[in-house]
């Protein structure tokens, strides 16, 4: 696993040296690589509760939130953001919401079940690699094999990405443009945007723990 870990990020910092522009637009990419090669999977999975927890904190200055139950156990990708989703929905106290906080709500909830969606994506595409995988000879079950396949679907991980940042960005213009308009406090889209690149770090971190580590 170490070995596998070390060969992406070899390739993964020869692309940044030989280009500024990987390095600036894959910052995140990088910080998850260096996190999944000498962290492990428990304590990703730990400091991601540890992030959501944060998180719900953070929007309790905005919104009133009722206690808010966390998801079981362990981070477990999909599932537990699945349970995010409802857990947010339910620990929102809708009866105390003022008219803009109503809205706030609103962003918020279309915020989890977006990256409910998108970690789905990325679920798809880790099994459709470990499909390719596991569907060769035996014989050739091989690091090479292994490395080669992963950065094969990197492409497609990335499109999502990319895609998911993109919602996300239109997401917190819509919510900024509406608070400005209403003449309230925009701060709350500072904290999101925050929130949501620390956990991208993390959740890849989980993804190529949980995927090389098989």
């Amino acid at each position: 696993m170490k070995k596998i870990l070390k060969i992406l990020l070899v390739v993964v910092l020869i692309a940044a040296v030989a280009s500024g522009w990987f390095l600036y637009n894959n910052r995140d990419y990088i910080k998850a690589l260096l996190l999944a090669g000498k962290t492990s999977g428990e304590e990703i999975s730990a400091t991601i509760g540890e992030s959501e927890r944060k998180t719900v904190q953070t929007l309790g200055k905005y919104i009133p939130i009722r206690e808010y139950s966390e998801p079981n156990g362990e981070y477990r990708g999909l599932e537990s953001e699945k349970e995010s989703v409802e857990n947010i929905k339910n620990a929102i106290d809708y009866d105390s919401l003022d008219e803009i906080q109503v809205e706030i709500a609103k962003y918020i909830l279309r915020l989890y079940e977006l990256k409910s969606k998108y970690l789905g994506e990325a679920e798809a595409l880790i099994q459709k690699a470990k499909d390719e995988f596991y569907a060769l000879p035996q014989e050739e079950w091989t690091t090479d094999n292994r490395t080669r396949i992963i950065l094969k679907h990197s492409k497609d991980a990335y499109s999502a990405l990319a895609q998911c940042d993109s919602e996300v960005n239109n997401i917190c213009n819509d919510l900024e443009k509406y608070l400005k308009d209403n003449n309230a406090d925009t701060s709350i889209v500072k904290e999101i945007k925050k929130a949501y690149e620390e956990e991208k770090t993390l959740k890849k971190a989980f993804y190529m723990k949980k995927y090389i580590g098989e």
